[in-house]
């Protein structure tokens, strides 16, 4: 209701005035905005910037919540995708997925229709 709009108004609002939020935070704040049904497209746009540049910080379990965040608003930011699409790839931490991490993950691209070019 009205009470929840204002609260996560207000989150997201100190969301964007902090300059240094971890990337397990970005993760649960994207993860909780997408969960309520709360898309603060200034919000996702920021957040996804911020991402890209820190992709190589996000731990196994931000890196799905993230994708999932993403496509859970039906929000196909192309560049944050690649990235993350292409640092689970080559750092190998896709290894180390649970299989609902695994399956997040995926059913996320599948969901923004993102495809990635196939390695060789």
């Amino acid at each position: 209701g009205m009470a929840e709009r204002v609260l996560f108004g207000q989150l997201a609002s100190a969301a964007l005035e902090c300059e240094d939020l971890p990337p397990h935070t970005i993760a649960n704040l994207l993860w909780a905005f997408a969960k309520s049904k709360n898309h603060n497209v200034t919000l996702f746009e920021r957040l996804a910037v911020r991402a890209v540049d820190n992709v190589s910080c996000f731990d196994r379990q931000s890196i799905s919540n993230t994708v999932w965040a993403y496509a859970t608003v039906d929000f196909c930011h192309e560049d944050l995708f690649a990235t993350f699409g292409n640092h689970t790839v080559e750092s190998g931490i896709w290894k180390s997925f649970s299989p609902q991490m695994a399956s997040n993950l995926l059913w996320a691209y599948a969901k923004v229709g993102f495809t990635m070019i196939p390695l060789s």
